[in-house]
């Protein structure tokens, strides 16, 4: 995470769910009255819990921030079938954890965002908006970029915006290996 993406996306997020859920008193972390309880929101306390259980000290606020951090990486890696190795800190969050974490906070904030629910069910279609503004960013025209997506979408025309998003990646390293003032790659068949 860079620090721009730190100050101005995760701390603001982190803060509005915070307000929306605990607040301190007395060096204690209390639930706030009134706040919508929800599946994401009851992982977070939990392992909150069990990082503060860990020191044997009753949960700070950090240790619900980091527990954001764990629930949304953990979420990934249970995805990809790989190992859950949660991360706690933000720093070392990448560009598809980090935006898993703000979907995370959204649904914190309001657990019937539809949005959010959407992308917390498929995280992938979070980066298609990147995806898209890459590849409009190659410096192909217009009629190379749908000439190109032809190969990669048969089935659905030449609107490659809508592509399923393995496709979208796919295409976007195709588009970026054959920008203008590079050495062409044959097309697909």
């Amino acid at each position: 995470m860079t620090n721009p993406q730190k100050f101005d996306l995760y701390l603001p997020a982190w803060n509005a769910a915070r307000k929306a859920n605990w607040r301190t008193e007395r060096g204690s972390v209390l639930a706030v009255e009134g706040r919508t309880e929800s599946e994401w929101l009851t992982n977070v306390e939990d392992i909150a819990g069990r990082l503060a259980h860990r020191e044997a000290r009753g949960p700070k606020i950090d240790d619900y921030r980091h527990a954001v951090n764990y629930v949304a990486t953990a979420d990934l890696q249970l995805r990809a079938g790989k190992p859950v190795r949660g991360k706690l800190s933000s720093k070392e969050l990448t560009e598809p954890e980090l935006d898993h974490v703000m979907t995370l906070l959204a649904l914190l904030l309001n657990p019937l965002d539809l949005e959010a629910v959407r992308l917390w069910q498929f995280p992938e279609e979070k980066q298609r908006p990147r995806l898209i503004w890459g590849i409009h960013n190659t410096g192909l025209s217009a009629s190379r970029l749908r000439d190109l997506s032809y190969h990669f979408n048969r089935d659905h025309g030449s609107d490659w915006a809508t592509l399923p998003i393995d496709k979208l990646k796919a295409f976007s390293r195709y588009c970026w290996a054959n920008k203008p003032g590079r050495r062409r790659r044959p097309v697909p068949a």
